[in-house]
């Protein structure tokens, strides 16, 4: 059964991270993936044309499922939205992936920071 839904995840998204959402499913979340939910987040991380960033964006918020909108519209929030290009180099010193999950202290601590810088 587990075989099944790991090659039904990896055609989209590779092997390493098809192992990597069913265990997500399994032991972060405690509600194990089914083949038919595989199948359906398959069509929602093809929906973003970047399929790999969406399951990453999946495990790294510890969501339980996956909607295309949720990544449109992260990604439309970054400076560079909207172009293929990566952001200009020093734009931001964290993934914007991994800052959105950053607690209001790290924020205030990061924002306090990047003032002190600006102002030498």
């Amino acid at each position: 059964m587990t075989e099944d839904i790991k090659t039904i995840l990896a055609a989209c998204v590779g092997e390493d991270l098809a192992e990597a959402l069913i265990e997500h499913r399994k032991k972060t979340v405690k509600k194990p993936l089914t083949a038919y939910a595989a199948k359906l987040l398959v069509k929602e991380y093809e929906k973003t044309g970047r399929p790999q960033e969406a399951a990453e964006m999946q495990i790294l918020h510890g969501w339980q499922g996956f909607r295309s909108d949720w990544f449109t519209n992260a990604r439309a929030k970054l400076p560079h939205a909207g172009t293929d290009r990566p952001p200009p180099f020093g734009t931001y010193s964290v993934s914007p992936v991994a800052r959105m999950s950053e607690t209001r202290e790290e924020y205030i601590r990061r924002e306090k920071e990047r003032e002190a810088r600006s102002f030498r």
